[in-house]
């Protein structure tokens, strides 16, 4: 097996895993959109789709959702009134640390099987593919 096709197969096989399953969706989607809200108090709807790297209408879709659902609220900035503040509701940043605390779990869990040394090996590997990536498009 080449090293192409033993890495698809390692990335697929990873797909199975419950916990790689649970961390895409907590790491996309609107589960990254309430990450980066509580990391970001105040944050815009531009600067999350930024963030993000999603188009401003996908934005505005999840944003709408997360309303709905009672996650998130939208106020107007104090400074410039042109400008949209999104912040998390108090059921949204419950259901945010509850899904929180189930992703530091499965992180806890990978980082004391690999053990110090190879989590910072992975660590310093995912950055190295991180920057030799960066603006690679086909």
């Amino acid at each position: 097996m080449n090293n192409e096709q033993e890495f698809i197969s390692e990335l697929i096989a990873m797909t199975k895993l419950e916990g790689i399953n649970y961390l895409t969706t907590f790491l996309s989607g609107e589960d990254a959109v309430l990450r980066c809200i509580f990391f970001n108090k105040g944050i815009s709807p531009q600067e999350l789709a930024h963030m993000l790297n999603v188009t401003k209408g996908r934005i505005s879709v999840l944003l709408r959702n997360l309303t709905k659902k009672n996650y998130i609220e939208m106020s107007i900035n104090k400074d410039d009134h042109r400008k949209v503040d999104l912040e998390l509701t108090s059921v949204g940043l419950n259901y945010f640390k509850r899904i929180g605390e189930k992703a530091e779990k499965y992180f806890d869990i990978l980082f004391e099987r690999l053990g110090k040394e190879q989590t910072e090996q992975l660590i310093a590997m995912l950055k190295k593919i991180n920057q030799v990536m960066k603006g690679v498009t086909l």
